[in-house]
C-alpha cells in the first residue's frame, strides 16, 4: 500500500489531495509491473479498464489491414490509456505495449467512473488530461495529412519532449518515431542526421538529445499558412 501510494502521489493527477484520499483510491486500483516490449492491451482482447501510467514510457498504436504500424501516442506518467472503456467500448484495435519498465494501475470503468463521482477534483483533472489527449491526437492527425516528413519530425520530437518534462521519453529507437509520423525507418534516420548536422540534437544508441529547441520550432513552424 506505501508503495502504491508513493507511486500516486509523485503524479499531477493527484497532487492537492489529502493522504486519506489518495489512500481510498489506491484501494480500487490494481497494480501491475511491465517489461519493455510487453503487451498491455492488445487488438484481439476484450478490456473494460481503464490504465494510469505510474512510471515508464507507453506507446499506443494500431496495425492497419495491410500490416503496417501507426503510433498515435507515446504516453508517460500521470497519462491514461483504455479510455474507449468508459464510453461501453470494450473492444478495441489499439494496443498498447511498454517502451521500458512500466508500472501500471488499472479499474473497471465502473470503478473509475465512482472514483470520479466520490472525488470531483480528480475528475476535472482527468478531464483537462483527456482533452490534451485528444488534441495530441487531431495534430497528429493534420500532420500526417498536410505536412513532410522533416516537418513531422520535428513537431512530434518538440511534443514528445514538452510531454516528457522537457526531455525525450528514454530508448526511443527511429521505427518508434517512423510509426509515429507516418513515415519509415530509413528517412527518420535520414532526417535526424540532417538535425544533427544543424546542431539541432544528439543522436546515440537508443539515445536522443534535444540540444536546440529553438532550430526544431522553426521548422515544425515551417509548412503552417
Amino acid at each position: 500500500m506505501e508503495r502504491k501510494i508513493w507511486y500516486l502521489r509523485r503524479l499531477n493527477l493527484f497532487a492537492g489531495m489529502a493522504q486519506e484520499e489518495i489512500e481510498e483510491i489506491s484501494r480500487h486500483l490494481r497494480d501491475r509491473a511491465c517489461h519493455r516490449g510487453q503487451m498491455i492491451l492488445d487488438e484481439e482482447g476484450r478490456d473494460d479498464r481503464i490504465y494510469l501510467i505510474k512510471s515508464g514510457t507507453v506507446r499506443i498504436y494500431r496495425i492497419s489491414p495491410e500490416g503496417r504500424e501507426l503510433t498515435t501516442a507515446i504516453l508517460r506518467p500521470g497519462q491514461l490509456f483504455g479510455t474507449s472503456a468508459l464510453f461501453g467500448e470494450t473492444e478495441s484495435e489499439a494496443i498498447a505495449e511498454a517502451l521500458d519498465e512500466a508500472y501500471v494501475c488499472d479499474a473497471s470503468a465502473d470503478q473509475f467512473m465512482r472514483l470520479m463521482a466520490r472525488h470531483p477534483a480528480l475528475a476535472a483533472k482527468i478531464s483537462v488530461l483527456l482533452a490534451r489527449q485528444l488534441l495530441r491526437l487531431e495534430q497528429q492527425l493534420a500532420r500526417l495529412a498536410f505536412q513532410d516528413a522533416p516537418t513531422r519530425l520535428a513537431q512530434a520530437l518538440l511534443v514528445l519532449a514538452e510531454d516528457n518534462g522537457g526531455e525525450l521519453p528514454p530508448n526511443l529507437t527511429h521505427e518508434e518515431l517512423a510509426t509515429l509520423i507516418g513515415s519509415t525507418r530509413a528517412t527518420v534516420t535520414k532526417t535526424l542526421a540532417d538535425f544533427a548536422r544543424d546542431g539541432a540534437v544528439e543522436v546515440g544508441y537508443r539515445r536522443l538529445i534535444i540540444l536546440d529547441s529553438a532550430h526544431l520550432q522553426r521548422l515544425a513552424d515551417s509548412d503552417r499558412r
